[in-house]
């Protein structure tokens, strides 16, 4: 398994965050970029049109990226001694976790420092984005909750062989995925690599099916019947509930 930290080419860090601004995104997804930079004003930005809204932006985050580059060239280093001098314990856990040994797979991911607060990633590429501004044990959490991904669609297909165009958003595989990385963290070593402080969005700690919250249901299910049981299960009853859990993420990003 081999994680390495690179400086993105300046169109890349366009593309991995102005789909926040598209028409149609949330306050959810689209108000952290505001937030860190005071100097995009929101609400000229969010009286333009689409196209000018993106050129108005990009031209910001431009200048900045000009500025940055010095900067992320030393952040990346010092974030890949981290990861690398932690390598050994995460790869041990997650071998447990995921009931493999992770060593000899997954040896292509890319990690880019970004500007974005959101941090896409990119399942096809085994590539994902890094907010700046985080203090290095959130860059580390944050590379474990991607790969935790990688991983569980890796086994994923192995179980099931069926359609990876399923495995992003809108699908409820994505979904499931996103729940389980709490599962996955708490009831495994995962949870003892660095100081965790949850791993998936606020809204599924939250959310509830006949009064009992979700993610404890699914915590039941992998303690008692595995990994393979909480593939299957676990997704079962997503299915099951899928109108409810659709209608919670819904309410809960102001759809």
């Amino acid at each position: 398994m081999k994680l390495t930290f690179c400086v993105p080419s300046l169109d890349q860090v366009l593309e991995a965050t102005l789909w926040t601004q598209e028409d149609g995104i949330t306050s959810y997804w689209r108000d952290g970029l505001y937030q860190e930079y005071p100097e995009i004003d929101k609400v000229k930005a969010l009286a333009l049109p689409a196209q000018k809204r993106m050129r108005y932006v990009s031209d910001t985050l431009t200048k900045i990226y000009g500025e940055k580059q010095s900067a992320f060239k030393i952040l990346i280093q010092d974030w890949q001694k981290e990861w690398n001098s932690k390598l050994d314990e995460i790869e041990s856990a997650l071998s447990v976790a995921y009931e493999m040994d992770t060593k000899p797979v997954l040896n292509n991911m890319v990690a880019y420092v970004n500007l974005n607060p959101v941090c896409p990633r990119y399942l096809d590429t085994h590539s994902f984005y890094i907010f700046y501004k985080m203090e290095i044990d959130r860059v580390i959490r944050t590379c474990l909750h991607e790969i935790m991904h990688f991983l569980w669609f890796y086994k994923w297909q192995e179980h099931f062989h069926d359609d990876p165009k399923e495995y992003d958003t809108p699908h409820l595989k994505w979904i499931f995925s996103e729940m389980v990385q709490e599962t996955m963290m708490a009831d495994t070593p995962i949870k003892d690599l660095s100081k965790w402080q949850g791993n998936v969005y606020d809204y599924f700690y939250e959310m509830k099916i006949d009064g009992k919250p979700i993610l404890k249901t699914l915590s039941d299910i992998h303690k008692t019947k595995g990994l393979i049981g909480l593939f299957e299960d676990g997704y079962q009853y997503c299915i099951a509930h899928e109108n409810e859990i659709r209608e919670s993420i819904r309410t809960a990003e102001n759809f």
